[in-house]
């Protein structure tokens, strides 16, 4: 659902849809596998709460 957030409205709705139900329930909300900065973008004006994702940052190995 994180790759097509940007780029349809749809997907978008539904997105919403689940982080305001997250609200209701007092639930913090993460998006994970955001690749680009409209992702992102997109995410933060639903009102989830947290994203991990390359775009973000790469994983690390243990001890980097």
């Amino acid at each position: 659902m994180t790759e097509e957030i940007a780029q349809d409205a749809s997907v978008e709705q539904v997105a919403k849809a689940i982080v305001g139900f997250a609200n209701v329930l007092n639930i913090e909300t993460i998006a994970e596998g955001v690749t680009t900065e409209e992702q992102l973008q997109s995410l933060k004006a639903i009102g989830c709460h947290f994203a991990s994702g390359p775009y973000i940052s790469y994983c690390m190995q243990q001890g980097s």
